[in-house]
């Protein structure tokens, strides 16, 4: 996994980072919360879309007991933040998605992954906070950083 070399401007927030931030039980819980934490911290702004949210919170849904409040947690999370910005998808940026989703035939991006690229490239968006190595492909830095690099 690529690291980012600098301290970035802003950062994607993507499926992968929101679920295991707010699964404690998940192996990279820790690493993600620390990451989390310290991006906060150093006050970068957080972005996410629309398609990341709804992917979410039905992986929360779905990988919990149906009673869980983690899905709603989630939610009001994301609304509450004003760290977090969510950017909502435009049939321009669903194109885009598509686009990229035919040129990389070989890769097993899924539609959220592509329209996720596609957002980071038009707000040129260099750096993810993410557990999917399909946005160091795409070459994109990627975080959760080693504890002594960010």
């Amino acid at each position: 996994m690529i690291v980012a070399s600098s301290n970035p401007e802003k950062v994607f927030v993507d499926t992968s980072a929101w679920f295991s931030l707010l699964v404690k039980k998940d192996n990279n819980h820790s690493l993600v919360a620390e990451n989390y934490k310290k991006l906060l911290d150093n006050k970068i702004p957080l972005i996410t879309s629309s398609l990341v949210i709804g992917e979410t919170f039905t992986l929360l849904l779905y990988r919990h007991n149906h009673l869980s409040q983690k899905p709603y947690f989630f939610l009001q999370l994301i609304g509450e933040s004003p760290s977090i910005e969510t950017v909502f998808s435009s049939s321009e940026l669903e194109k885009k998605g598509f686009s990229l989703l035919e040129k990389f035939q070989d890769h097993r991006f899924s539609f959220v992954d592509a329209t996720s690229f596609a957002l980071m490239d038009d707000l040129k968006i260099e750096t993810a906070l993410t557990l999917d190595s399909h946005f160091s492909i795409m070459g994109f830095e990627v975080i959760p950083l080693d504890k002594n690099e960010f």
